[in-house]
């Protein structure tokens, strides 16, 4: 599998996209936000650390590839 990296500080750094939703009432949308991470947990936590302040909740994350269609992605719902 080839993922998208790049070195960080830490060892290497793998792009993730992360699919989420307004929390509230008007929950059909959904939006996509990508970011380079060590691990599932450490984007979810950079996650929460930006838009999820305004009120966001992540739908599902999956570690991006080269070939989109190959991503296994995770419901976090």
């Amino acid at each position: 599998m080839a993922y998208i990296t790049k070195p960080g500080k830490h060892g290497t750094l793998y792009l993730y996209r992360i699919v989420y939703r307004n929390d509230g009432p008007d929950d059909l949308q959904r939006f996509t936000w990508r970011t380079y991470a060590y691990d599932t947990e450490h984007a979810l936590n950079k996650f929460y650390d930006g838009p999820a302040d305004d009120g966001w909740k992540a739908v599902s994350i999956a570690r991006a590839q080269q070939q989109r269609h190959l991503e296994t992605t995770h419901d976090l719902e």
